[in-house]
């Protein structure tokens, strides 16, 4: 039995587990659990019952793995068989699952960061600030009738560059794709290295050139400084430079495009991208740039098993960190991000921890609108604010 996780729940530690799986992932904000156990554990002779909506926390080897509550339970028996199953998820399926009841507007002019901390301690959760650009303040930031708390915090965190997940603590952190880097490394043939590993590389959804297509409105500071067309005229693979264009005080520029080629499809693909409202030429190819390092980094991932739960240094594994990649045999040697964690025991398998890895450029937020807003005095009227982030 695994006795190296505790389950604490009102200051008693649980431990004895016949299988575990605990899970954590870069595109789930809230990190979930399932212990199978003696359903002695779970009775209600237990000094803490395990029933739904116990908090609880989750350590190995005296690390914190968890924090949140438990919020499904069940039981089973049979001839020699009497067990119990409890699963769960982190502090932030609050954020998650509910939808808060904030007034229209309360928090307009604020950053992402005060946003994120104020909607947070409505459920009594904390938020990390883990990068400047969660400062960045946004002049329209209304919740959306029926939106979760998660998915306005998030909404608004893409809108800044900011990715938004949870930690072993139960708080919301925002913070940048790969900021940090693992303690080691997944190496194939060597001990303690790759048991096993899937890789995936469907370039299905992946282009040769991609071109944003759309109309410019430019600025006067904007017109005195230039910026770059697309190179719409260049080829596949093509090195071209981009010409400059030198419009005047206030000029609208109509059929404006951005290009962005990816010199790892080796045949003709075009992808054309509509942009949302009149942006400026260098916004366009910010979204032309991000589009082709969105595909390139979905197409892309390996599942890597490895045995225990940490990492050489002792440290649980993490997700958002890089980590170099030795694996010959799957054609990788590169630093990839990691994306999705699976720490597994059972009784025959062990302790194994499954990473999920990927290029980072998968991770970076898309290019969004700052702000819809409708102009005064010219009802149904929609201007668009748009800050993009670079790949």
């Amino acid at each position: 039995m695994n006795t190296d996780l505790e389950l604490i729940a009102g200051g008693v530690s649980y431990t004895g587990w016949t299988q575990v799986s605990v899970s954590r992932g870069m595109d789930a904000c809230a990190s979930a659990f399932s212990l199978t156990c003696p359903e002695r554990f779970a009775s209600a002779a237990s000094p803490v019952p395990l029933r739904p909506f116990t908090p609880v926390v989750l350590r190995h080897a005296g690390q914190t793995l968890l924090t949140g509550f438990i919020f499904g339970y069940r039981a089973s028996f049979g001839v020699g068989k009497h067990e119990a199953i409890i699963t769960g998820r982190s502090a932030t399926a609050q954020l998650v699952d509910c939808t808060p009841d904030i007034p229209a507007g309360q928090y307009q002019g604020y950053t992402l960061a005060a946003i994120a901390r104020a909607v947070c301690q409505i459920f009594g959760l904390t938020a990390k600030l883990q990068t400047t650009l969660a400062n960045t303040a946004l002049a329209d930031s209304t919740l959306e009738r029926g939106e979760t708390a998660f998915r306005f915090i998030d909404r608004l965190a893409t809108i800044c560059g900011v990715l938004a997940y949870d930690d072993e603590t139960g708080a919301l952190v925002l913070g940048n794709a790969g900021a940090d880097r693992a303690a080691g490394a997944l190496v194939e043939g060597v001990p303690g290295g790759i048991i096993e590993a899937t890789v995936t590389d469907d370039c299905a959804e992946r282009f040769s050139i991609y071109i944003v297509k759309g109309q410019s409105g430019i600025c006067a500071a904007a017109g005195a400084s230039g910026f770059p067309s697309g190179a719409g005229d260049a080829a596949p693979g093509s090195d071209a430079t981009p010409s400059l264009i030198t419009p005047s005080s206030g000029e609208v520029l109509t059929q404006q495009r951005a290009v962005a080629v990816d010199p790892g499809v080796p045949i003709y693909r075009p992808k054309i991208i509509m942009a949302e409202g009149q942006l400026t030429q260098a916004q366009m190819q910010l979204r032309a740039n991000w589009q082709r390092s969105y595909h390139y980094g979905h197409s892309l991932t390996a599942e890597i098993t490895v045995p225990g739960w940490v990492q050489p240094d002792g440290t649980l594994w993490r997700i958002n960190q890089m980590v170099p990649v030795r694996a010959p045999g799957m054609g990788m040697d590169e630093d990839l991000l990691i994306l999705k964690l699976e720490w597994t025991y059972s009784l025959d398998g062990g302790h194994h921890t499954k990473i999920t890895v990927g290029p980072v450029d998968g991770a970076i937020p898309s290019p969004a609108l700052l702000k819809t807003r409708r102009k005064k005095g010219r009802k149904g009227r929609v201007a668009y604010d748009w800050n993009g982030v670079d790949e």
